[in-house]
This record gives C-alpha cells, structure tokens and sequence, in this order.
C-alpha cells in the first residue's frame, strides 16, 4: 500500500507563540508534496491564531471549548490525507520524524501507530519498535492514524461547526 498524502492536524488553546513554533516546524520538517496542515482553535482568546493568517497553506478550523478529543475528531473529519497525525501545539519534530510514525502504516494490519511509555516509574523511556527513533525526539502527543481504517470503523464523530 502506498500512502500519498499526510494531513496534520494541531489542536491549540491559548498556546501563544508555541503554536507558532510547532507549526513553522511541521512546514520545516514534512515534505510539501502530499502534505496538509489543519489547525483547530478550540476556544483560543489569545493572539495564537494571528500569525496563521499570512500561512495561507494552514487550513484553520474553529471550535468553542470542545476539549482535545473532540478537537481532535472535528480536525480529523476535514482531512484529506491518507494518513492523518495529531500533533500538540508545542512540538518540536526532528527532520524526517514523519517517517518513522508513516511507514508502519503501509502495512495494512496496521491501523495506528504512536509513542508508548513502557515504564510509569520512567515516563521518557519508550518502547516503539520500528519507530524507536522517532518516538526517542517526538515524545510528548504524535499519533498518526491511517485514515481508510478510521474511516471503514464509522469515520470521525465530529459534533461541532468550523
């Protein structure tokens, strides 16, 4: 299975200069051939989102206090990328980080892949197989899903307008 395009999606509330350092990293570090970079405010009342308006390649989506989970599905139901990662709003990628978290997933048994902590006395020790590495400098919330397998469970709920 070859998968084409990849569709990130950031949630940010009130994340102020972070959110612009995360997204000028994704641009940086994600290859544009295929890529697509959606925002969510959920509910900002700071100038987080103000800069985003000279980015026309980020497509911003507004929510009004919906909390991560829902954000997350509301961001995810207007992607168009075969894979879809969410990411947080104060992320720091190393170049190539895509990799790592995408190619598990050209294995159809293969639905999701995501950092795991395997140890709750150690919290930054990671156990991630194939994507050690990856994991080891993304650490904080970078999960990547492929989006025919969210797709054929029911898709995303998403309950909110942009």
């Amino acid at each position: 299975m070859t998968l084409r395009s990849v569709s990130v999606v950031i949630i940010s509330r009130n994340e102020g200069r972070r959110l612009e350092s995360t997204v000028r990293n994704v641009l940086r570090t994600l290859p544009a051939d295929g890529r697509e970079l959606i925002v969510v405010d959920d509910g900002s009342t700071d100038d987080s989102f103000k800069f985003l308006r000279r980015l026309r390649e980020v497509h911003v989506v507004r929510s009004k206090g919906i909390g991560v989970a829902k954000a997350r599905n509301f961001g995810a139901s207007h992607a168009n990328g075969d894979v879809i990662v969410f990411c947080d709003a104060h992320m720091k990628l190393p170049p190539r980080w895509h990799r790592a978290l995408i190619e598990p997933l050209e294995s159809r048994e293969v639905g999701a892949v995501a950092p795991g902590i395997y140890s709750v006395t150690h919290p930054r020790r990671r156990a991630c197989r194939s994507f050690r590495a990856a994991c080891s400098r993304c650490g904080e919330t970078c999960s990547t899903r492929r989006a025919a397998s969210i797709r054929a469970c029911g898709s995303w709920e998403a309950t909110t307008t942009s």
